[in-house]
This record gives C-alpha cells, structure tokens and sequence, in this order.
C-alpha cells in the first residue's frame, strides 16, 4: 500500500493519515483501511513536501504536516485541501525562527507545538499564529533537548518530546516537568498520546504509561499480524481502545489489550 511509511494520525472519526516518505505523499484512509484522498509529491509548492516528517489530525477538521525540508507547517481540511502553510525561518527576529521541523501537535487550546529541528527546542505558536514561546533549549536546565523529534500534548496539558532515547515531559508553558520511564527505554522509535495515556513503541514492544507514568507502566499485547513480526512497526496512533500500527508498507489496527510488565 505504501512505498515507505514514516508517520500516521488517527482522527476521532477513524480516518487515518499517513505520510509516505517514500512517494512524498499523505493518504487518507478510512478506517477500513481505504484509501480515500492523496496529495502531496517532492516540491516546494503548496501541497507538495519535501521529507515530510510527522502528521497531526487533532480535531476531524484540520490536519497538519511537518514539511521538514521546506522549512514550514502546512495545513489541510479533512478532505486535504489545502488552507494555509506556516513558516518563520526568513523572519529577522531569531527567538521566533524555526528550522526543519521534526514534529508538530495542538492542545485543547489550539496552540500548535513545533519541533525545531534546527535550532533543537519547541516552538509554541498561538492559535492566532504568534509565536508564544519556545521551550527545551539551551537555557533549559534539566529539560534541555539535544535531538528532539515527536511531540504530542495530552488532555491534562502536558507536552511530551522525544529526545532520541527519552521522551521529556513539559507543561504547556514550557515548564520543565520531568522524563517518562526512568530511562528505561532500550530503542525508543515513537510513542503516541491518548487522552492522559502515553504509549511507547520501544525497540520491539508498546508500553503504556497511564497518567503521564505517575504509575506502574503496562505492557500491550500484540496480536494478528503484528505478533508475528514486533519490530516491523514504525509507528503508532491511538483512539479509544483501537491501537493502529503503521509498518513500512501497511496499517492494521487491534483493539488495545494490556497486561503487567513482568
């Protein structure tokens, strides 16, 4: 189905979003799996990406793409129409740049948070497209980035960043609030947010951390095709109980099962 999947979003209503780097592509599909629209193609235009890096599909209405080597966010409707791109790299004012962006996610608020590649920090852009702050850089402290990747906010305000072999955890502020797992993660390759839920891709397992890992972490049982091959994933989405499971070339989903880590 794909030449080679990177990222995927699942909206409320099922659809999915995929991007295919291998095609400079994004698909929509149903959740039966049909393949419903397509844009995109190597460019520079509107609607065209170059390695475009990650997807959001938030709300059923928007959906946002990480065009990573044009340097902007781009948006579309649900049907991927084009609306809008966004893009500060050409602007005087430094604070405001962005970069290669690595990832992108939206709170409740509407605020969207901005992995700068570049400049290795998170930029928050407000709903009226100001840049409101940026977060995770070298005045950071113990929250300073050093290769941030994935960002996705929680339903209790909270921005998750993947730091190559962590995922750092910040209030929507910019608030340094700690790391996710102890350290324990072996080959961190993605993780997804789901209400107050992270799930974690790890080397060739999903764990789940309710309440931002306040508690003891659970492990997901994989099952169907996934069971056969663990480490083909490359990514993952949740929604509800239904955990989607993206691979090079194709997507399935299951109905998310959880048991104790042993």
């Amino acid at each position: 189905m794909f030449q080679s999947a990177l990222v995927c979003s699942v909206d409320p209503r099922g659809n999915v979003y995929v991007i295919d780097g291998g095609a400079s592509k994004l698909l929509k599909l149903s959740p039966e799996g049909e393949v419903l629209e397509t844009v995109g193609g190597y460019g520079w235009t509107d609607q065209a990406f170059d390695h475009p890096s990650d997807v959001i599909a938030p709300n059923g209405l928007d959906v946002y793409v990480a065009d990573y080597g044009n340097h902007r966010i781009q948006r579309f409707d649900r049907n991927l129409n084009f609306v809008s791109s966004f893009s500060t790299r050409d602007d005087e004012t430094a604070v405001v740049q962005f970069g290669y962006p690595r990832g992108v996610a939206q709170d409740r608020f509407g605020s969207l948070f901005i992995t700068d590649g570049e400049n290795k920090r998170i930029v928050k852009v407000n709903s009226s497209g100001g840049i409101e702050s940026v977060f995770g850089d070298i005045g950071a402290g113990e929250g300073r980035l050093e290769s941030p990747s994935r960002v996705r906010v929680s339903r209790d305000d909270r921005v998750y960043v993947q730091d190559m072999n962590r995922v750092v955890i910040f209030d929507i502020f910019g608030t340094f609030l700690g790391t996710l797992g102890n350290n324990s993660f072996r080959r961190l390759r993605s993780f997804t947010v789901d209400e107050k839920t992270v799930y974690v891709l790890d080397s060739c397992t999903v764990d789940a951390f309710p309440e931002g890992g306040k508690g003891d972490h659970l492990r997901v049982v994989l099952t169907h095709e996934t069971a056969d091959d663990p480490c083909a994933p490359v990514d993952i989405d949740v929604r509800g109980d239904r955990l989607y499971v993206l691979t090079e070339h194709r997507l399935s989903s299951e109905k998310v099962l959880l048991e104790q880590v042993r």
